[in-house]
């Protein structure tokens, strides 16, 4: 048990040396957020060393004259002092002051999406047919009946969907590569749809049933900018997931009004089993 004990602290520890900064920077992340990794807090932190934009708001600076950063590190020449928190003249910093809320509209501007199509995405989400099963060549690749490919991601990569708070749920998938016994219980899968964007089930590695609870269940991804993310086994945590996904997410909150396409919340009590090959605990 000492041995058990001191080598959770040496992992614990290395961990810690190596995501340092993520912790504060992210919430989860899907990484790069999410790919995952841990989202930004809000966006809200400033990093010396470069300029605000491309949804980084970096030192809080914009580089153009008369554009200001807004919470979510995204540039704008509006006028409203309230959607940049701060002054919107020159190179002015923002999230100097004001309240840290932004309104739905605000965000549909900041982001192009919607809370309606944020917590109807999953009408688009798809689910295997049949049961997913592991691949004699590549263990990260799952197919299903049909022979469809669904990608494991990195279990750090679905700290979102984990009954832990993301950033428990991210240190716990680290370490559960070294105890087996702190294994997050949840995996994550994407999978393609016809149009490129991305379908994504979580399912419990024990009992292999589809995860249905509404704050923790798969999502469907509207970014169409991850053509390697069946490669790399996650979707980039900048660019459109981040905008179109990420961000949403953590301000619209997770109230999913569908399990996947034709699948209602609340609809079912139970999700169906959809991994063929189940771990034992």
């Amino acid at each position: 048990m000492k041995i058990e004990i001191s080598l959770f602290a040496l992992v614990l520890h290395a961990q810690w040396q190596q995501i340092g900064g993520s912790l504060g920077a992210y919430a989860y992340q899907d990484d790069d957020n999410a790919k995952v990794g841990l989202r930004r807090s809000g966006g809200r932190e400033l990093q010396e060393g470069r300029d605000c934009g491309g949804g980084n708001r970096g030192n809080g600076i914009c580089p153009t004259a008369g554009e200001c950063c807004s919470e979510f590190g995204w540039c704008s020449s509006s006028s409203s002092a309230e959607r940049c928190r701060g002054s919107a003249g020159g190179r002015s910093e923002g999230g100097g002051g004001g309240s840290n809320a932004i309104s739905d509209e605000q965000m549909k501007q900041e982001t192009g999406i919607s809370r309606e199509d944020h917590e109807n995405r999953n009408q688009f989400n798809e689910l295997p047919n049949g049961k997913i099963k592991p691949s004699p060549e590549d263990k990260t690749i799952w197919t299903d009946d049909d022979g469809r490919p669904w990608k494991l991601n990195s279990e750090p990569y679905a700290a979102y969907h984990q009954p832990n708070p993301v950033a428990i749920a991210f240190i716990q998938a680290h370490l559960g590569e070294f105890i087996p016994y702190l294994k997050v219980p949840n995996l994550k899968f994407i999978s393609p749809n016809a149009d490129g964007r991305y379908s994504e089930i979580v399912a419990n590695r024990y009992t292999g049933e589809l995860i249905i609870e509404q704050n923790i269940m798969g999502t469907f991804n509207f970014a169409t900018d991850a053509p390697d993310a069946m490669i790399d086994g996650k979707l980039p945590t900048t660019g459109e997931h981040d905008l179109w996904d990420v961000i949403p997410h953590n301000k619209y909150g997770g109230g999913y009004k569908y399990i996947a396409a034709g699948i209602e919340t609340g609809s079912i009590e139970k999700g169906p089993i959809v991994l063929a090959h189940l771990e034992k605990i």
